[in-house]
Formats: C-alpha cells, structure tokens, sequence
C-alpha cells in the first residue's frame, strides 16, 4: 500500500511539472555532431559539427578537432556542397 501511495504522489507531481514544447527557435540551437575519430594515443578526437543556418537555407559544417587533455577545439570550416568525413584523418 505505501509503494502505491509513493508512486500516486510521483505521479501527481510530476504531472504537475510544466513541460515546454519543442518549436522553431528551439531547432535554431540544434548543433549535429557526427562521425567521430579517436586519435591512436586517445589524446585527441575529431569529428563533423553542423548547425543549421536558417537565414541562408544551408547547413555549416566543419571538421573539429578536440584535444581531451584541455578543453581546446580547433575548427576548420566546410563548404556547404562538401560532405565531410573523418574516415580519411590520420592522427
């Protein structure tokens, strides 16, 4: 009886959490991340970052390089007809 009594009043509070939907300015802040790469050592990974640019109807993407050990990020910008890979990066 206590299990049902604790699992109504989880239910009854959680339903009275407000839940916001999902729109259009939330789709702006999406960022994709994509086909990563870890480094032989493990030190380091890359992988394909995109984020819609609704303004000029495309899609940016760019080769990103992280090092692990600080919390740097190198980025080199995609042409958006290029489909980038990290399948071809040699650590």
């Amino acid at each position: 009886m206590r299990f049902l009594t604790a699992f109504i009043c989880l239910v009854i509070c959680v339903a009275a959490i407000p839940v916001a939907a999902f729109d259009f300015s939330d789709a702006r802040k999406v960022v994709g991340a994509a086909d990563p790469r870890i480094s032989p050592d493990g030190t380091r990974v890359v992988y394909v970052r995109s984020k819609a640019d609704f303004e000029n109807d495309r899609t940016d993407r760019a080769l990103v390089l992280v090092d692990v050990r600080t919390p740097e990020e190198f980025a080199a910008p995609i042409r958006t007809d290029e489909r980038p890979s990290c399948s071809e990066v040699i650590f």
